[in-house]
Formats: C-alpha cells, sequence, structure tokens
C-alpha cells in the first residue's frame, strides 16, 4: 500500500521562546502554504508556516521539539486569509499564531497600504523585543517594544504583555485595540487563542 504522506527533511530545529523553530525542506513539486493554512502531520499535530523562500526551505513552528530526522505530512488545514493590499491592516495575535502573524506580514512588505501588528507576548519571551523605529498615532507612551522582523520589513509592531515587561504595552490585545484610531476600512484579523 502507497504512502500518502509527504516526508518533509527536517534541516534545523531551535528554541523559540515556549515554541521550536522547524526549518524543513519543502519539495518544488509542491505549493507552498499560504498565510491562514496549518501543516497537518500523520500523527494529528500541527505546524504553523512562518516564511517559505525560493531556495525550497520553509520556516515553521511547531508546539514541541520533533523527534525524527523528517516530519510526515498528511495535509493542510485551516482557511487561508486574504487581506486587500490597497486596504490598511491590523493584525493581532498570540502564542504559536507568531508564526502566522509573521507569515501574513512577509505578504504585505511590498503593499501601499499600512500594516500594523500587534502580539500578546508570554514567557518565554519568544524573541528579544527591541525599541521600534515607528511613532505610531494614538500609541500610549512608553509603548516601544517591538518584533525585531518585522522591524526590518519596515512593518511597525507592539507588543503586549500582562505584566511590566519594558516598552510592552501592560494589558491585553484588545485592550491595547480599543486605544488606537484605525481607519474605518481597515482589515483587522484576529489571531489569538493559537488560531
Amino acid at each position: 500500500m502507497k504512502s500518502e504522506f509527504i516526508e518533509l527533511p527536517i534541516l534545523a530545529q531551535r528554541a523559540l521562546g515556549a515554541f521550536t523553530q522547524i526549518s524543513l525542506r519543502w519539495p518544488k513539486t509542491h505549493p507552498a502554504p499560504l498565510p491562514g493554512e496549518l501543516l497537518r502531520l500523520h500523527d494529528g499535530s500541527l505546524l504553523y508556516p512562518m516564511l517559505h523562500t525560493h531556495s525550497g526551505q520553509l520556516e515553521a513552528l511547531s508546539s514541541c521539539v520533533q523527534a525524527e530526522s523528517s516530519l510526515k505530512l498528511a495535509g493542510s488545514t485551516g482557511e487561508r486569509i486574504n487581506l486587500v493590499p490597497s486596504q490598511p491592516a491590523l493584525i493581532l495575535a498570540d502564542g504559536i499564531a507568531l508564526a502566522t502573524l509573521i507569515h501574513l506580514c512577509s505578504t504585505r512588505r511590498q503593499t501601499p497600504a499600512s500594516t500594523l501588528a500587534l502580539y500578546q507576548l508570554t514567557e518565554p519571551l519568544p524573541f528579544r523585543p527591541q525599541p521600534s523605529r515607528f511613532l505610531l498615532d494614538g500609541m500610549p507612551d512608553g509603548v516601544i517594544a517591538a518584533i525585531p522582523l518585522l522591524e526590518d520589513w519596515g512593518i511597525p509592531s507592539r507588543l503586549c504583555h500582562s505584566q511590566d515587561q519594558a516598552g510592552c504595552f501592560e494589558g491585553s490585545l484588545d485592550e491595547l485595540v480599543s486605544l488606537l484610531p484605525h481607519p474605518p476600512e481597515c482589515q483587522i484579523i484576529c489571531l489569538t487563542n493559537g488560531q
């Protein structure tokens, strides 16, 4: 009986806070996952695609370290997220949905409309926050902590934390969003509670 699974060789793994970032060799014959799509493995566990490179490598987040040298892809799940490039976007995420937030932002790097990413941090931190280079209207004073990768891409971001974390908004994503102005045509994407 022929296997229905696609073998994905693991190139590297590293801890990213409470998650594991996995670099996979992606087959050229298989379309790359789109933002919002999750990868379902043979055991039912999920991978959250983060970045796909033209060299056939896929970066994804997992909730655990993988013991094998390759993974067996059974299919995909989730719904593709389509953002209108000409409209501003506000993307909210927490937990492992950081991967989907990054995936979405990677598609917004060259769009004419603004994008703002807000992420709810939890311990252990998945990255080292850095002060943002972008001033944002309506942002509370002192809320300057940002996601370094998005800063490099020219996409403003801010972080929330339930406790006093330097540069972060002390509170929830909902509390921060309620303080911010956003245009009526703004697309709001909520990726909270693991999507």
